[in-house]
């Protein structure tokens, strides 16, 4: 949003780094899911999909919601809170000991 209060080249441009870079990244994840899952391939990526446009469709309107309450500014905040606890929940997961030997990193393969 702060691009678009500039100018609106400045607005595509930051728009089309965010298309660029999701679209890098979009293969990713169905392609770990695969591998991870082979006997649930399609269950796995079934729930992928349907949590990916769940947010996709909850997303604008809880920001609906929280922007007259504060604007662009919570807006972001919130989801670098979402963001940030994701990411927090992801590396508790993957570095919580194995049962019996605290000291040991789990191994997920």
């Amino acid at each position: 949003m702060l691009a678009a209060e500039y100018s609106l080249l400045g607005l595509l441009v930051s728009l089309a780094i965010v298309g660029f870079t999701a679209g890098l990244t979009m293969s990713v994840p169905p392609t770990l899911l695969a591998g991870e899952f082979v006997q649930e391939r399609a269950t796995a990526i079934g729930v992928y999909n349907f949590v990916r446009y769940l947010g996709m469709a909850a997303a604008p309107m809880i920001g609906s919601l929280l922007y007259p309450w504060g604007g662009s500014l919570l807006l972001f905040g919130a989801a670098a809170l979402m963001m940030g606890l994701g990411i927090l929940y992801a590396k508790l997961q993957l570095y919580a000991p194995v049962a019996g030997n605290p000291a040991a990193v789990s191994e997920r393969s």
